[in-house]
């Protein structure tokens, strides 16, 4: 690997796991709001039968 000035690479480095955290970040937020759906209608559904 050929080492540029380590500003440059610090640069990337931060932008790519910036990246990362927000594609962590919109992928709990999916999960978060699949599984709160469900339940929510797991809730509905038990509340209709009662």
């Amino acid at each position: 690997m050929i080492i540029t000035s380590s500003a440059t690479n610090n640069r990337v480095v931060a932008t790519m796991s910036s990246i990362c955290l927000i594609c962590l970040l919109i992928i709990l937020n999916r999960l978060v709001y699949i599984i709160l759906s469900r339940n929510i209608q797991v809730i509905f559904e038990e509340s209709l039968v009662i």
